[in-house]
């Protein structure tokens, strides 16, 4: 007789961390951002820079300025209140 017995969490993530994209200042925009301009839309435009934003669906939104010349990250910042944008740690079942 053989049994094979499985289990998973359900819980998608631990949130445990709020954000910080200080490493990513002086970056390519399209090159730091996984699927950059796919999620995030732009809010605000001047001549010299772009603000993009991504509202997700756990109320974080997210901002990123970045320079229209050379697609470079001036700034980021979290534009949603407090306890939202809150980063993956880990996977529960691991």
């Amino acid at each position: 007789m053989c049994l094979i017995l499985g289990s998973c969490a359900n819980a998608q993530y631990e949130l445990n961390t709020p954000p910080n994209y200080d490493d990513l200042i002086g970056k390519k925009f399209s090159q730091s951002i996984l699927k950059g301009r796919q999620v995030y839309a732009v809010v605000r435009e001047t001549s010299t820079l772009e603000e993009f934003e991504n509202r997700r669906s756990d109320g974080c939104i997210l901002v990123f300025g970045v320079r229209k010349s050379d697609d470079v990250i001036e700034y980021w910042r979290v534009d949603s209140g407090t306890g939202t944008c809150f980063t993956r740690e880990r996977a529960l079942n691991r």
